[in-house]
């Protein structure tokens, strides 16, 4: 994104698609000059996150890959770099599971035979939680949580699998007073 002149920062602009290849193309350039350069490299994958809303698997293959690799080049922010990672397949999940709502129905009537699974993504926390209010199902099944942080704002949720994680506690759950299957 970028702001337009004379327009309020807080006003969204979306630059024109041309640009933005035009951007794209010049950090892959700076990334196979500097491939083990971890700004190039975290400017890489933000601009390869933010290009597009539906991401293709080759997309999300290709960012699984530069986060891999800066947890090699930058060690000490491996943590960082993962919930990076969480953060882009949660966003992924929900905007395709946004996509697939049928319109015809109320959200809330819709969202109750929708079940959202984020299973098997390697994910660290929930991210996007706010996307998921009326959330009725949800699978995070084998992924790597150590925490619900993030699940209070699921009020709406009556069924969760959370099995296969690393889980210590169920504190997070308190505000799901819905919740009868876990």
């Amino acid at each position: 994104r970028v702001i337009k002149e004379g327009v309020s920062p807080l006003i969204n602009y979306t630059a024109p698609r041309d640009i933005v290849q035009e951007q794209l193309d010049n950090i892959r350039e700076l990334y196979e000059l500097e491939p083990d350069n971890k700004w190039v490299i975290l400017t890489y994958l933000d601009m390869l996150n933010t290009c597009s809303a539906h991401k293709t698997k080759e997309q999300i293959t290709e960012i699984r890959n530069l986060t891999v690799k800066l947890c090699h080049v930058d060690s000490m922010r491996t943590g960082y770099y993962r919930d990076l990672w969480t953060k882009l397949l949660c966003e992924t999940a929900v905007t395709a599971w946004w996509s697939n709502l049928s319109r015809d129905v109320t959200s809330r009537d819709v969202m109750s035979r929708d079940p959202l699974n984020l299973s098997k993504k390697y994910l660290t926390k929930l991210a996007h939680a706010d996307y998921m209010l009326a959330l009725r199902e949800l699978d995070v099944s084998h992924n790597n949580l150590t925490s619900l942080a993030g699940f209070s704002a699921l009020v709406a949720l009556e069924k969760v699998d959370l099995s296969h994680n690393k889980l210590h506690s169920l504190d997070g759950l308190e505000q799901c007073k819905n919740l009868t299957e876990l």
